[in-house]
């Protein structure tokens, strides 16, 4: 039997420090996936000619439009793809988290676009100041990040309850 969604409570949004573990671990395998990346793509024009493809030194406080770019790409994509199709990154998993809709059930595609769009604006993290661990990734897609335990073990008193009135007891 398939489990209904359950309306998410304050109770089951995952804790401030949850969502730390999430973005550091995340932002540790993003880092991984553009540095090789970028040597692919430095490798493909340095030895098949591909030039459009050069990104370059990755130097600090030099300004590159192409390191913009598939910084932004790596990202918006890794997000996208992870959040999509098991509601989860592997940051997610680590730390026992999942994205959710408000109303409990798996966000549209429509959705994760605009979460990972939004996480891509300067200075996104100050949303995060409030009593709430919801940021304007979260608020503005229509999506929240819950404890995964939190959120099943609700779940699970709902079908008991909806099991027990159905039966009469």
């Amino acid at each position: 039997m398939e489990q209904q969604p359950v309306n998410i409570t304050p109770q089951m949004l995952a804790p401030f420090y949850k969502r730390l573990l999430t973005l550091i671990a995340d932002l540790i395998i993003i880092v991984i996936i553009f540095m090789i990346l970028v040597e692919l793509c430095n490798h493909a024009a340095d030895v098949y000619g591909y030039q459009f493809l050069k990104i370059g030194k990755l130097e600090m406080g030099v300004d590159n439009p192409r390191v913009s770019m598939l910084s932004f790409l790596v990202s918006v994509t890794y997000y996208g793809m992870f959040e999509s199709y098991l509601q989860r990154t592997p940051g997610k998993y680590l730390a026992g988290t999942k994205v959710m809709r408000f109303d409990g059930g798996k966000p549209t595609e429509w959705n994760i676009l605009i979460r990972s769009l939004i996480r891509q604006i300067p200075l996104e993290a100050i949303s995060f100041i409030g009593p709430l661990p919801v940021g304007l990734h979260d608020s503005l897609s229509k999506t929240l990040v819950v404890d995964i335990y939190k959120y099943e073990r609700e779940q699970q008193k709902q079908q008991y309850k909806n099991t027990n009135s159905a039966s009469g007891i």
